[in-house]
């Protein structure tokens, strides 16, 4: 394992996440409140499939809207 110079970790810090969208178009965010019982389900569900909550929030959306 490498350890980074701070100009490096810095430069790294700043691209962030990569888009979604592919490119440099962002991704938009959006922000929900769920009850804890459908957060647990959310969780466990994730860790099933090998997936990020996220991941199965976006596929859930495409299937619904």
């Amino acid at each position: 394992m490498r350890n980074l110079d701070e100009e490096e970790g810095e430069r790294i810090a700043a691209r962030g996440r990569p888009s979604l969208s592919g490119g440099s178009a962002h991704s938009p965010q959006i922000g929900v409140r769920l009850s804890p019982d459908l957060h647990g389900r959310l969780r466990s569900r994730a860790e099933r499939e090998n997936k990020s909550p996220s991941e199965i929030v976006r596929e859930a959306l495409e299937r619904y809207v």
